[in-house]
Order: structure tokens, then C-alpha cells, then sequence
């Protein structure tokens, strides 16, 4: 509890005596919040480290792996978010992108999003990919642009979890 001198306003208000619940509420209040930025800050940490590759230009018309991780060798099936967008920069052209992966049965996947899609001149957001993969296995995020030095893909592979 802050003591007030009874001075008026715009005078110098004196503290006479803080008690030692304030005091206690303060250190619990600044420790709490510390806890709170730190795990905050690791959330943020984890996403922004996230494995990603940003305006990767596609200078052939091979297929490219614009982004690959291998999963850990830990025994576990782990969860992957597949981010992606693209920006098509002069003219229209054919747009391929596939994500591969082992998924936990041990099968080998292929899944195809755009399949040689025209596209024209613009910026492109993909619907999120959720996928299941073994462990000690590579989960890739690869793209073919019909015409070389058009295409701009983005990709973040996030990990979201893992089975016990």
C-alpha cells in the first residue's frame, strides 16, 4: 500500500511505506510475464526457424526441390504443415508442384497439386498440405515451371507434432 504525504496535484507525492504483499504481487506479476514471453518467444522461434525457402527462382524446366527436410530417426511418424505460394513474373506459364513423402504405413507418396496448370502473371497463395511421415525419411516440395525463369516459388515446411 502507497502512503500519500497529502500534498496537492502538481506537488511531489512522497512514498512512505510499500508493503511486503505489493511487493510479493509485483515479483509474482514480473515472473509470470517473463513466462509468458519466453514461451512466446520459443513459439515464435520454432515457426520463424521453420526449415523454409523464400523467391526461389526456377531458371530450367526440370523439376526442381525447391524445399526438403529428412525426419528425425527417432522411431516417431512425424506431422508436417506444407506452406507454399508462387508469384508468376512475365508471362503465362505451365505450373507443377507435387509434395513427396514415406507416409507412416512406410508407402511412398506423391501428391500432385497443380499438374501443369497455366497460370497467369500474378502472385499465388496454395491451400495448406497436413502429411504423415515416417521417421529418418525426406518429406520434399518440388515445382516445374513450363517456362524457365518465370516462377518464383516459396516454401515453409513447418513440423507440428509427433506420435509417441
Amino acid at each position: 500500500m502507497v502512503k500519500n504525504t497529502g500534498r496537492t496535484i502538481g506537488q511531489t507525492i512522497e512514498t512512505d511505506e510499500i508493503t511486503n504483499e505489493a511487493v510479493t504481487k509485483a515479483k509474482l506479476s514480473a515472473e509470470g510475464q517473463d513466462a509468458i514471453d519466453k514461451k512466446h518467444t520459443q513459439n515464435t522461434d520454432s515457426f520463424l526457424n521453420a526449415p523454409s525457402e523464400f523467391a526461389v527462382l526456377l531458371d530450367s524446366l526440370d523439376e526442381t526441390t525447391v524445399k526438403s527436410l529428412t525426419t528425425a530417426n527417432d522411431g516417431k511418424h512425424h506431422g508436417f504443415m506444407v506452406l507454399t505460394s508462387f508469384k508468376v513474373v512475365t508471362d503465362t506459364t505451365a505450373v507443377t508442384l507435387k509434395i513427396t513423402y514415406t507416409d507412416n504405413g512406410g508407402n511412398a507418396q506423391t501428391i500432385t497439386i497443380l499438374n501443369a496448370v497455366n497460370e497467369v502473371v500474378g502472385d499465388y497463395t496454395v491451400n495448406s498440405v497436413f502429411v504423415v511421415a515416417d521417421p529418418n525419411t525426406v518429406v520434399s516440395v518440388k515445382y516445374t515451371a513450363g517456362t524457365a525463369n518465370q516462377v518464383y516459388p516459396s516454401v515453409s515446411l513447418v513440423e507440428v507434432g509427433a506420435d509417441a
